[in-house]
């Protein structure tokens, strides 16, 4: 094996035999030695104006989601997780040959060594979840839903344009959808609609209105509508997102548990006319480590601020990323400053 700690292991069995390129043979233990060179070093004495180096590791400029560590070999794309070996990085993103590229890690031939890299690599097809059916009616339970969290027509409809949220038609459960189609998030609304709350039997304070609505659900800190919950995604560091203005250059980036606290933070920022332009992230729980090491690497380490709940388990993330800034909502989530004003 042609091995590294953490992007990749090779097997040897994916030589291509001795290789002849005017007259020069590229032989096994050329292929071993050539997988076992310090890629990252290679390409910063070789390629500097082809990467870009963050926190230890060379980004390829072309797509920055190909990262090669300080000290390892090979490289991985941390958008498809494709893999593969130093040779395998060179052929498929500077345009080397195979015996080129043998030779060249091995500082035995020049040739490749002023090429330039490829611009439009060619990236595999990143996988897709199955999503429910998008409701053809009017999203009557999901604005209900939103607006009951304290969200704004306008917001929704702008999460609704973008593709990042829509109603399912069985069930009525909204779903918040990442662009690229590999993660996506589902909340029950059929409780939200109709306004019945878990607790009304009970609770002195329920008031009935026309269709059963408590008037109180809004102010109320013990409704409990006991809505349906869901995640899901092609792999482990998937996330949604919130991106309002894409084409600006992006000051900030923040971590959010879930996507209704990443909108209500959003939301909370509008209505203090906060500058700069901000992306709005939901890893689905704090516990998606993976997550927040991924999006750690993708941006300017300082630029990444931890927004997860105000609770022992937001505390546990706050205390496994020290190095990270980190906001705290008044209440236990940005969802409860929000319908509360408590901002």
């Amino acid at each position: 094996m042609c091995s590294q700690k953490f992007f990749v292991s090779i097997s040897v069995n994916s030589w291509k035999g001795d290789f002849i390129l005017m007259g020069v043979s590229v032989s096994k233990d050329q292929y071993k030695q050539a997988c076992s060179v310090d890629l990252y070093e290679f390409l910063i004495q070789n390629h500097p104006s082809a990467v870009e180096v963050e926190y230890g590791c060379a980004l390829l400029l072309a797509d920055k989601h190909v990262s090669v560590k300080r000290g390892y070999h090979g490289y991985r794309n941390f958008r498809t997780d494709e893999k593969g070996n130093n040779i395998d990085y060179l052929m498929n993103f500077l345009g080397y040959s195979y015996p080129e590229a043998v030779l060249a890690l091995l500082g035995e031939s020049s040739v490749g060594l002023s090429y330039m890299p490829i611009v439009n690599p060619v990236i595999p097809e990143t996988k897709k979840i199955t999503l429910p059916k998008p409701s053809e009616g009017q999203y009557k339970n999901l604005y209900a839903y939103m607006m009951a969290r304290g969200i704004p027509s306008e917001t929704i409809q702008m999460l609704i344009d973008k593709g990042i949220l829509y109603q399912s038609e069985q069930g009525n459960n909204i779903v918040f959808i990442n662009p690229q189609g590999d993660y996506c998030e589902m909340r029950g609304t059929n409780s939200y609609a109709d306004r019945r709350c878990a607790k009304r039997k009970e609770c002195v304070r329920y008031t009935s209105g026309k269709h059963t609505w408590c008037t109180q659900m809004n102010l109320c800190t013990d409704y409990k509508p006991d809505p349906f919950h869901g995640c899901k995604k092609t792999r482990a560091d998937r996330f949604w997102y919130l991106d309002p203005v894409p084409k600006k250059r992006t000051s900030c980036v923040y971590i959010c548990e879930a996507a209704m606290d990443a909108v209500s933070l959003y939301v909370i920022h509008q209505r203090q006319h906060k500058e700069g332009k901000s992306v709005y992230v939901s890893i689905g729980g704090v516990a998606n480590q993976q997550t927040i090491n991924r999006l750690i690497r993708g941006s300017n380490h300082s630029n990444v601020v931890l927004a997860v709940d105000n609770d022992q388990a937001g505390q546990d993330c706050r205390d496994r990323n020290p190095d990270l800034a980190y906001i705290l909502s008044k209440n236990k989530d940005w969802n409860d400053d929000l319908k509360r004003g408590d901002y």
